[in-house]
């Protein structure tokens, strides 16, 4: 996935910008089967630069959002960052082409819901993983089983290790995506569309896509 966004957006205010991910088919022709696009936003946190240390604020409006559109540009849904009292935890929900809200993407908690725990290494199917994002069934809050692809895994979303010279030379990021069982190719789309957002919420800001002021 390659991201489309405005040269000025990336270079003053990366962690808030505009931008495009459009999946084709990876062969000669790229064939476009569907966009990912995301509107002017807040970032997830702020950043203050003070002479006692720094200073982290949570921005809990106007937050990251992120649209699926098919080929033809029909709404299959979208993808929120949440907000909420467990500010550690990143979260982010998906929502179907009705806006009825489907899965609550987020880590495993410990500390009464507090932090997240860490994930359990490396796995035969997807080298070395880093901290799991279930799927959970947002009505429930149960974490969905995954699809028969996913050879017994729940459903889940992971930052998973590219490989040495991917990883020093170059900043981006690969996934393993485990889909819940029984999911329309429409909700599939849309949890792509949430692994981009996944991305640039979480794994990017921790590069500096966050908003720093120094004072």
């Amino acid at each position: 996935m390659l991201e489309e966004s405005p040269f000025c957006d990336r270079c003053f205010w990366s962690g808030m910008r505009r931008f495009s991910i459009p999946i084709t088919v990876p062969d000669e022709n790229g064939e476009v089967m569907m966009y990912n696009e995301k509107d002017f936003s807040l970032p997830t946190h702020c950043i203050l630069h003070g002479d006692n240390g720094d200073i982290w604020i949570p921005c809990c409006c106007n937050l990251p959002t992120l649209k699926t559109y098919t080929s033809d540009r029909t709404y299959v849904g979208k993808t929120k960052y949440v907000c909420d009292e467990y500010l550690c935890v990143p979260k982010l929900r998906t929502y179907d082409a009705n806006d009825n809200p489907m899965y609550m993407i987020r880590p495993e908690t410990c500390c009464a819901g507090c932090c997240p725990v860490c994930g359990t290494g490396c796995d035969k199917g997807s080298q070395c993983c880093y901290l799991p994002f279930y799927i959970h069934d947002h009505s429930t809050m149960q974490i969905v089983a995954g699809a028969p692809g996913g050879k017994g895994m729940p459903a889940q979303i992971r930052n998973v290790w590219a490989g040495f010279k991917r990883e020093c030379c170059t900043s981006a990021d690969n996934f393993f995506v485990v889909f819940p069982e029984g999911s329309s190719t429409a909700l599939k789309a849309a949890l792509l569309g949430s692994t981009a957002l996944l991305d640039f919420t979480v794994f990017e800001e921790k590069q500096g896509g966050c908003l720093i002021v120094s004072w």
